[in-house]
């Protein structure tokens, strides 16, 4: 087995650390400009049921991003079985990229609204 389980290249992990990246200038944008209280969740109605603290709601999506990225690098190599990631590391590296985009539009979209 190699050691780069997931064939990381900078070709494969430039997208997703552009998205983490741009998650995290949009937190240091949205702090100063949001209310002390924001919206943290809404009900099937599109209706506000939750609100949380202006730092909780700038900066809670760009970390769970974070930790997400670093998770997906991690789980290769705690999986015990590790014999098919670089057979399917190309497909891995996509849905890593997806997960970190669907956060990021997420955030972004809570965050203009």
């Amino acid at each position: 087995m190699k050691k780069n389980v997931l064939n990381l290249s900078w070709k494969t992990e430039i997208f997703p650390i552009a998205i983490i990246v741009l998650s995290w200038i949009a937190a240091f944008y949205f702090y100063p400009r949001f209310p002390e209280m924001v919206p943290s969740h809404w009900n099937i109605r599109g209706e506000v049921d939750n609100w949380s603290s202006k730092e909780f709601g700038a900066f809670f999506l760009p970390i769970l991003n974070l930790i997400m990225y670093v998770a997906f690098l991690i789980f290769p190599f705690l999986d015990p079985k590790k014999d098919r990631y670089e057979d399917f590391s190309k497909t891995y590296a996509i849905f890593r990229s997806i997960i970190i985009s669907a956060l990021t539009a997420i955030y972004l979209i809570a965050s203009l609204s």
